[in-house]
């Protein structure tokens, strides 16, 4: 089967022509990179707004080892966590692999005053250095991480589309109204709306997202 790749320059004419205004135009009112920044925009509102199911080409896997794993840069929103921990009964101590609790900010004493009943757990926190990390517990001895990363910048018109073909037309819709309502156009709600009704779809269409699905202030902004 043939691999079809989109650049975002693809995407920005077919903004261009949404609003009726050709790259020949001799004085444009929008310029070909802010509409790039507007499908940039739009790729992030989006992914933020649909189920991980929908886009698997963004889940990550990460491995680590100890109580915490570093935020990274790619980093977009929590998916789950899956923590290999020790446990002590009696003269026997075991290793239990489950999938960790993400707890709440105010879910803290949940760990300090019920920790028999908690199981694995992990939280939003900070390093001594003050980075941003995942910590995990109790006991933890390594891991893994499944995450959301951050799709490939469409921000400049010979970028490659990340998501699938399927997700264009959203996309570009999103765009369109921002290149509408830049001059009040009275067309600019009606792409919105083809939006809004795209990122509901997409939620229907899965009736089993994943179980947790966090943002974090970690990673990029």
């Amino acid at each position: 089967m043939a691999s079809f790749v989109t650049v975002s320059a693809e995407l920005v004419e077919r903004v261009r022509s949404n609003i009726n205004e050709p790259a020949s135009n001799n004085d444009p009112l929008r310029g070909d990179l802010e509409i790039a920044q507007w499908l940039q925009d739009g790729l992030l509102d989006y992914i933020a707004k649909i189920p991980a199911d929908a886009v698997p080409e963004l889940v990550v896997h990460r491995t680590f080892t100890g109580g915490y794993w570093s935020i990274t840069d790619d980093y977009l929103r929590l998916l789950h966590v899956v923590c290999d921990h020790t446990l002590t009964v009696g003269s026997i101590t075991v290793t239990l692999t489950e999938q960790a609790y993400v707890l709440d900010v105010d879910e803290q004493n949940l760990v300090l005053y019920q920790p028999a009943i908690m199981g694995a757990w992990a939280r939003f926190d900070r390093d001594d250095i003050g980075d941003h990390v995942i910590r995990v517990g109790p006991n933890c001895v390594s891991g893994t991480i499944t995450y959301l990363g951050y799709p490939a910048s469409i921000a400049h018109c010979n970028s490659i589309f990340p998501l699938g073909q399927e997700h264009e037309e959203p996309i570009v819709n999103y765009a369109t109204h921002q290149a509408l309502a830049k001059v009040n156009d009275e067309d600019a709600p009606r792409y919105m709306e083809r939006y809004k009704e795209r990122v509901a779809a997409e939620n229907d269409r899965y009736t089993r997202p994943w179980k947790t699905e966090k943002e974090s202030s970690g990673g990029k902004s």
